[in-house]
């Protein structure tokens, strides 16, 4: 008997201190989560060469999610008691099972996937599930799409998408021969019962090699870096969470309010002082007017930032762009005074302005991060900053494409 790992109850973890979780969706055939456990455990048994290098995944805690009719049937099938068989005979520490059914608004279990009321609950039930136990770093995620209504298995996979991490993986199973997909008995190759029967009654030999299940790994695009994971209330609900998502997709036009020193960005709105606003609307100019890039020729993607000797030499057309904003935004006497130390000559004025630009940066992403929830859409309008090649300087600049800033300089 091999010993696979720790399995354990909902708090063991297994050598590397790592929590296995597995998620499975299942409709009316609970053998698709014996059947996934089982392949997970035996990677040297797949077919795939790519698996069979893969470590054994032991899950300490398993969800089976589905409705109140597919938990009747589990226990009709005791599905429990053939995981616990499943795990004995692997050599591995009993797992802690949970049958989760999804409850409606009104708190009643669902019955089934076939309204909308449903499908919602069901949806707002794994999104909240998958995101729970995925905001532990010392987990790992494997979530089954093999069984279920596809739009059970659509939300399952559209909950990873939301907020799966490098360690997380989404699988499928298949099963061969085929016929024993009408074997109500199979539950795993190598099973206790050395023959199945099918609906016809053909018998099906469940021996390791002559029954295989095969793992199919599903490729996901992982969109938790477009959620802010902090401020989002939980539970959310899946629709909630898609339309926070699509917001931060299409939020990509920029405009900048002359008027009120704000800048706006989808719903989101970011007031500035005069100074501030005037030296984001001297780089928002650089970058739509396409600057060339603070000597930085050979960098393309940093055409039209700026350093600070751009910014404090009197002559630079930066310096001459912000202080004609600044008069814009802030007033003459305020310009006047920034042109006056700028022309100077003096060190302890140009230590003075070179100062101010720093905290100005640094008050400017301080607003943008405070008023801005959604991670890319503050790191597409925040002011970046790169150390120039064999230089002791560094220039800064916007990330945004050029037609997605706008002014308005209406009142």
């Amino acid at each position: 008997m091999r010993n696979r790992g720790n399995g354990g109850n909902g708090n063991a973890v297994g050598n590397n201190g790592v929590r296995n979780v597995l998620i499975a969706s299942v409709g009316m055939s609970p053998a698709v989560v014996t059947e996934t456990l089982w392949a997970l455990m035996n990677p040297h048994e797949q077919p795939d060469d790519a698996w069979r290098n893969e470590p054994p995944f032991v899950a300490h805690e398993i969800h089976v999610v589905t409705t109140a009719l597919g938990r009747k049937r589990m226990q009709g099938n005791a599905l429990q008691d053939r995981v616990r068989e499943l795990y004995a005979q692997q050599g591995a520490a009993e797992p802690m099972i949970h049958i989760d059914v999804p409850r409606d608004a009104e708190g009643r279990e669902i019955e089934d996937i076939s309204t909308a009321a449903e499908n919602s609950a069901f949806a707002d039930f794994v999104t909240e599930l998958v995101r729970r136990h995925t905001a532990d770093d010392a987990t790992r995620v494997h979530v089954s799409l093999a069984g279920g209504r596809k739009t059970m298995t659509s939300f399952t996979h559209a909950a990873m998408t939301y907020f799966g991490r490098p360690q997380d993986r989404l699988s499928h199973v298949l099963v061969d021969p085929p016929v024993l997909e009408q074997c109500p008995d199979f539950w795993w190759p190598g099973q206790p019962e050395e023959e199945v029967l099918t609906r016809g009654g053909a018998r099906v030999s469940t021996a390791v090699g002559e029954a295989r299940v095969g793992l199919v790994e599903t490729p996901y695009v992982r969109l938790r870096h477009l959620i802010d994971m902090e401020g989002m209330p939980t539970p959310i609900s899946h629709a909630e969470l898609v339309q926070r998502l699509q917001e931060a997709l299409q939020a990509q036009h920029l405009v900048l309010h002359f008027g009120s020193c704000m800048l706006r960005i989808g719903r989101y709105a970011v007031k500035l002082s005069p100074r501030e606003f005037a030296l984001y609307a001297t780089l928002a100019s650089a970058l739509k007017e396409r600057w060339a890039g603070a000597g930085d020729a050979a960098c393309v993607e940093h055409r039209g930032w700026l350093t600070h000797d751009d910014l404090l030499t009197p002559d630079h057309p930066a310096a001459r762009r912000f202080l004609t904003l600044y008069e814009e935004v802030g007033g003459v006497e305020k310009a006047a005074e920034w042109s006056r130390k700028l022309c100077s000559g003096v060190a302890d004025d140009a230590t003075d302005l070179r100062n101010r630009l720093n905290e100005d940066k640094a008050r400017i992403n301080g607003k943008i991060g405070g008023a801005i929830r959604e991670l890319v859409i503050r790191n597409r309008v925040r002011v970046h900053a790169h150390k120039l090649k064999n230089r002791k300087t560094s220039h800064f600049g916007l990330l945004l494409e050029p037609h997605q800033i706008e002014f308005d300089r209406n009142l």
